[in-house]
């Protein structure tokens, strides 16, 4: 969705994205999500490493951004609407539910239309 790009760029756009979703979601919102990941994007966004972006930053869009600025305008939240795609195809549709009902309201637009 972002165009041809490098393998560590993929990945760092991935990680980002699950940063961000990660940042706005409460701590049981967080876990539950967790549970129901694959063991390899578990593993990414239950990190918790130090990060160039400001965790206090709540528009995942911004966020997105603010990680990878190579992405041209509108790159972000395309990139961010594939993530969920793929999330609500892979993940309990209760699960998803819930922790999408928890957003703010600007990221669960995004994860409706995705969904």
């Amino acid at each position: 969705m972002t165009g041809p790009r490098s393998r560590p760029e993929t990945c760092r756009l991935f990680i980002a994205i699950m940063h961000g979703l990660r940042a706005q979601l409460t701590a049981e919102d967080a876990a539950s999500l967790a549970r129901d990941l694959p063991p390899i994007v578990r593993d990414i966004f239950d990190e918790d490493r130090p990060s160039a972006v400001d965790n206090s930053v709540m528009d995942i869009g911004s966020y997105v951004t603010a990680a990878c600025p190579w992405l041209a305008p509108g790159q972000a939240e395309r990139a961010i609407w594939s993530a969920f795609t793929l999330l609500s195809h892979h993940v309990d549709p209760d699960v998803i539910r819930r922790v999408r009902d928890r957003l703010p309201p600007d990221t669960r637009a995004m994860w409706n239309t995705a969904a």
